[in-house]
Parts: C-alpha cells; structure tokens; sequence
C-alpha cells in the first residue's frame, strides 16, 4: 500500500504500482487521483430596484467540484423552489423586498454568498389579511393588517366600504360593540407606487339570543298543557336572582313559544337544581312542531334526570342502553339514535345536589347534537332528523303523581352563526329598456335582505330577489346582497348587469362545390351576447332539428343543391347570415363529338361535367395506351387537337376528378 498525506492540486494525476521479484516484474494499471474541492463564490449575486410587475433574476458563479447543490434564501429563510444556480423571480411585488442569498454545497463542503438587497418599487403587498371577529355584544374588536412595501405606508381603514375618520394605522379597534357596528371591514394601504385594498373582514357577534327566562316577573307567557299542571315561582332556590321556577309533581310540565322558530347552528341553556329528591324525571327541552305546541310534533331535543327504565322505544346507538342513576340523562325523539341516554361521554360530571347548567347545542348540520353539562361535553349524537326549535319545555312529564321538587332558572335559546348563503345572485345581462332580476337564497334565521349596487346601498331594496327596470347604462355594474341576522351579516359574491348585445355575423357559411353523395358541413361564427341560438335554413325555409353551430348534411345530391344560410339570435335580437350556395356535381363521362383532321393535325370536339378533370389517353393498338393531356373542363365542351401520321390512331377519356 501507500499513503500520500496533505494532498494538493499538484498530486492529482495517474499512480501505478510495479512489483518485482527474483523471476521478474509486473506493473499494474493506473489509478487516477482526483482531489475534490469544496465551492467557492466567483461572482456574487447582485441586487437592485425593480419595479413591480418585472422579472428579476439572481445568480452566483462558483468555482470547485461539481456537481452542486443549491439552496436560495429570502431574509434568511429557504425558498421553496430555489433549488438552481439562477433564482428567476418572476412579476415581483413588494412582499419580495428583503435580501437575497444562495448556499452552494458539493461533497467536500459548502458557501453560502454574500446577500443581494432587492427593492421592489410597487404598490404595498399584504402579508396578513384582517380577520374576522365573532363576540359578545358590547366588547371591543380588534383588525389589523400586517404589510409591506417602499417609501412609506398610509392606512385608511373602511366599514361597509366608507372611510371611518381618524382609523389610519395599521390596526383599528371597534369599541362597545352594538348592532349597527356589525358589518365589512376592510383597509386601503398606499404608498408613493399606488393602492392596495385588504380582503373585507366580518364583525359579528358570538350569538343572538332569541328567548331568555329568569322568572323574576311571574310565570307570564308560560302554559301548560292540557292535562299538565302548571308550575310556580320560588324563592327556595335561585340561581342568580331571587326567584326561580318551581316543579314540585310530575303532573307539572309548561312550555313557552318561541318569537321565532330557530335554525341552524344553535344551542338551549338551562340551569336546574337537583336536590336529590324523589322526582326522578325532569327535563328541559327543545321541541319542534309542524304546527302550534302538541300539533305535528317532529322533534324533541332534552336534558335532565330520566331514572326509570328507559323502555323499549330505543334505537341505534341507544338500544341497549339503560338508566345510570350516577349521571343525568338526555333525549331524542326522533333520529337513527332515537330515545334515552346517558350524558357521561366524559364522565367529568356525575349527579350532585345543587345548580347545573345543561347545554343542548344542535350544529351547523343540523344532524348533530351536543349535550354538555356544567360545560362538559358528556354526550354527542348524529344523525338527528333536523327540525327548526319553536317552542321550550320545562318540568317533569305531566302524568303520574309523584312529589319531588326540581328548580329552573336562567333558561336561554340562542343562535350562533350570520346566516348561510346558498345561492348567489347570478350574472344577468338586460336588454336596453328591459327589466333585470337578481336573486339569493339564505337560511340561518334571516331577518333582512340589503341589496348593494357598486358597494353602495340601494334604497329600499330589502327583500330576497332585486328587480331593475327599463335598465339603462346607468345600472351597468355589480350587485351583491348582505343578508343578516342577529349575529351578523354575510355577504353574496358580487353579480354583474351587463346591456346585452345582438349577434353580428363574424365569419359566414362559405359556398361549397361537392360530388353527389359526399357529406358537406356549415358553420358560422357570431359575437353578442352569450347564449345564442342557432336555425339554419335551406332556400329561406327552417331546417328541423338544425339548431348547433354547425350544420352537416350527409349523402347530398342534385335535389340538396341551393342557398343556405343560419338565422342567429339571443335576448336582444337576431340576424341572419348570407347565403352559401351548395352545387352538388354528378360524375360524368366525357363524349367525343366532331372530328376534323387538316394535314397531320386532328381536331376533336369533347363534351363532359362543367367543372370536372379528364385525361385524355390514346393508342395505336388498343392495348398500350399513352396519356395525350389533363383537361378541366370550365364549360360544358373541351377542344382537342393532336398531331398524327398515317397510322390509325384510338382516343377514350378517364374522369379523374368530378
């Protein structure tokens, strides 16, 4: 063996090695010595000022073994991508502002270069959009924006798309949050190379109450039913005023209709004291009817204390299920989880005597429940048959005659989301003088409908659908709809109106010259208004079934042959094109007719198809024959002349072309 330390460049080069011994030599083959060296930077990458929009391109010349890896670097932080020894930027914004570097590496090391300062000149870029805010009636909301850009940043701040005098900073704070506050908030951000405008952010609340019961003013408004007993007010046990609603048999039960009847995501607060007494069945429900209360019942939604069995009426998941004196219980009247069960999911709340908030929260699915107590989720279930709440229960069952006192206060029906869009109001185009509809479809407790023209309000324009009339250029534009509920609003994607426009013929149907039984096809080409309707036409009368672009007619033959021509149309009229005139050709053969000889010339009088080709073949012996001519003939007659000797002399004619 042998060893070479502290190699260079010099060292590289062909080692071999020659052994010996007493009957001779042998030398073996070259072993080449290649000495890797790490990177090195040539040229360093160069920065600049650049306008936005352009493309910009870094680069580093490096020196050392390759192949290299390279790795690009914006402020410090790898580029995705950036993988090459060019690093092409391509319609640079603001945002891309910062410096540039690249690492190089290869198998003996790397170098990372020295930074490159890129300045783009444009208008400001948006890192981080403003968000939205969902909170409690009354607080206060923050929206910021985080951006970038040269020569300085401004901010105007905009609520519903008007400037709010003095909010010119990076972040705007909404104090004492009310009704009228809730809306769009978005920022215009300038600087010396223009405008940016931020995405809108919506301000809302976290929830609408729609019912609320305390019991300090009596029992008004609350019913029994018939055959149940009527509950009192107490002052034995309140929960955080002085008085509070009182079940003391299991004959009382009273309900309450709700102001309206409530969807989507939403969710019944009850607080109930449990003194561990005698009354094994107590409830807080939800309920729903296709009707008034006790007519179509549809759903029941409860939580509370059910100790007996829970009977056989159970489904799903609830089937097999029984009554666990240790937790509290929940119910569902109608689902593929249908009857009883036990809310101890959790199981971080077990039965004790006291005041326990009980929480039934249906989703934004509807299909889904949650039932928590004392703010534990101890129970989900699915598939629940949705149905809106109209009505909320309290008491025991209202049959039987068992004595046991159970306590209601602070009974609370919300709904938690702005409405849901379901359909947004579509582009629509209008002829001039006509009329124009604008349509969006909502669920979520809707409780009006503003209609927006170019981001503006349009008075009285408060109901589901908008209709234009006797439309001008003037309600050229977009059209958007804020639709709102207690919570907040939510806003339709913008709609244009546009002036329809008749249809003008761009490209004509073009005349054709065709050989019977081929297939031909027509087309036009037209602008206007989308969409158009086409009818082609054959000598002025409609084509049945002719209604496409274009227009093909199979097999044609002498009886097809004329003008044709499509009539275009939309919303704002119609044209029709010009005529294409079909000649239908049918193969004929040609006929000689007079012959003349005049010394050794030969004159021959041909007749055939006007527009056909022929060549023209002669013979001496009838068996080789000899092309004399090709001849089109643009008439109906042909003239040919030859120049023979005494010898007889054959002529026939072939159709090459029809």
């Amino acid at each position: 063996s042998y060893r070479r330390v502290n190699v260079i460049s010099n060292d590289m080069g062909n080692f071999f090695v020659v052994i010996s011994n007493s009957f001779g030599t042998v030398q073996s083959s070259n072993a080449a010595l290649a000495i890797n060296f790490p990177p090195g930077i040539l040229t360093q990458p160069q920065g600049g000022t650049f306008f936005a929009g352009t493309n910009v391109t870094l680069s580093a010349s490096v020196n050392g073994t390759p192949p290299f890896n390279y790795q690009w670097r914006h402020d410090g932080l790898d580029i995705d991508g950036g993988y090459e020894g060019e690093l092409l930027l391509e319609d640079v914004q603001s945002s891309e502002t910062g410096q540039y570097s690249v690492r190089v590496s290869n198998v003996a090391g790397s170098v990372v270069s020295s930074n490159a300062l890129l300045i783009v000149k444009g208008p400001p870029s948006i890192l981080e959009q403003p968000t939205d805010a969902a909170i409690p009636r009354g607080s206060n909301a923050t929206f910021s924006v985080t951006a970038v850009g040269q020569g300085g940043l401004h901010y105007q701040w905009h609520f519903n798309d008007a400037n709010l005098l003095g909010a010119t900073n990076s972040s705007f704070i909404v104090t004492n949050v009310q009704p009228a506050l809730l809306g769009f908030y978005s920022v215009t951000i300038t600087n010396p190379y223009g405008a940016t405008l931020s995405e809108e952010a919506t301000l809302s609340f976290d929830s609408f109450v729609v019912f609320s019961e305390n019991f300090e003013t009596n029992l008004l408004n609350w019913t029994n039913a018939t055959g149940d007993n009527m509950m009192t007010r107490s002052a034995l046990q309140t929960h955080a005023g002085t008085n509070s609603a009182l079940c003391g048999n299991s004959l009382e039960k009273i309900f309450h209709q709700l102001p309206i009847e409530v969807e989507g995501h939403r969710k019944a607060t009850f607080w109930i004291y449990d003194d561990g007494g005698t009354q094994t069945r107590w409830f807080g429900e939800m309920r729903s009817y296709t009707n008034s209360y006790g007519s179509g019942l549809e759903q029941i939604l409860a939580a509370g204390r059910f100790d007996p069995n829970f009977g056989t009426n159970q489904t799903g998941e609830f089937e097999f299920e029984s009554s666990d004196p240790t937790y509290y219980q929940a119910r569902v009247l109608n689902g593929f989880d249908s009857g009883y069960c036990n809310l101890y999911e959790q199981g971080l709340v077990t039965r004790s005597n006291g005041w326990h908030r009980f929480e039934i929260e249906q989703m934004e699915d509807e299909t889904t429940v949650n039932f928590s107590v004392d703010g534990s989720l101890e129970r989900t279930v699915y598939d629940v048959t949705p149905a809106t709440w109209d009505s909320v229960s309290i008491g025991s069952v209202g049959r039987g005659n068992v004595s046991g006192n159970v306590w209601f206060d602070d009974i609370k029906v919300e709904y938690l989301d702005p409405p849901l869009i379901l359909a947004d109001p579509m582009d629509t185009g209008a002829n001039p003088g006509g009329n124009a509809t604008f349509f969006v479809e909502a669920t979520g407790n809707v409780q009006s409908y503003q209609w927006r023209f170019n981001g503006t309000n349009l008075a009285g324009a408060t109901a589901s659908s908008l209709t234009l009339t006797n439309v001008s250029a003037g309600n050229i534009g977009f059209y958007s709809a804020v639709v709102l509920n207690g919570v907040g609003p939510a806003k339709t994607v913008d709609a244009e109106l546009f002036l329809n426009v008749p249809p003008q013929i761009t490209l004509q149907p073009q005349s054709q010259s065709v050989v019977a039984g081929t297939d031909v096809t027509f087309s036009a080409e037209a602008n206007g208004t989308e969409p158009h309707s086409y009818q082609w036409r054959f000598k002025g009368s409609n084509i049945p079934g002719a209604t496409d672009l274009f227009y093909t007619r199979t097999n044609v033959q002498p009886v097809d042959a004329g003008a044709y021509s499509v009539a275009v149309t939309n919303a704002a009229g119609g044209i029709v094109s010009s005529n294409a005139m079909l000649i239908v050709r049918v193969p004929q053969a040609a006929q000689f007719g007079s012959a003349s000889v005049v010394g050794t010339q030969l004159t021959l009088m041909l007749t055939g198809g006007s527009g056909s080709t022929y060549e023209i073949q002669s013979s001496t012996n009838l068996a080789n024959w000899f092309v004399a001519t090709n001849v089109t003939f643009n008439g109906g007659t042909y003239q040919f002349t030859d120049t023979v000797t005494n010898r007889q002399r054959f002529y026939r004619t072939k159709l090459l072309s029809p």
